[in-house]
């Protein structure tokens, strides 16, 4: 078996970084659930969330809390159809 010059690819030598979303800003969560910013935080009071604090200041939510977030808003989505 004969390969073409197409089937010689050279061997990866630099590394892949995969981007796994751990952490979102707040900010951006008015607009993922399609929500008031004061239904943000009545669901991070009510889950018991605590946000974690960066840049500034500016407030984040972990990869696990973003579940939780999108378990209560889907919870909501099917009680208020």
């Amino acid at each position: 078996m004969v390969l073409s010059e197409l089937d010689k690819t050279p061997a990866m030598t630099e590394p892949v970084e995969c981007s796994i979303v751990d952490e979102l800003p707040l900010k951006s969560l008015p607009a993922r659930y399609g929500v008031a910013r004061s239904q943000i935080y009545n669901r991070i009071n009510a889950l018991g969330i605590v946000t974690v604090k960066r840049d500034k200041n500016k407030a984040y939510v972990t990869a696990d809390q973003i579940t939780l977030l999108d378990r209560i808003h889907e919870l909501i989505c099917r009680t208020t159809r």
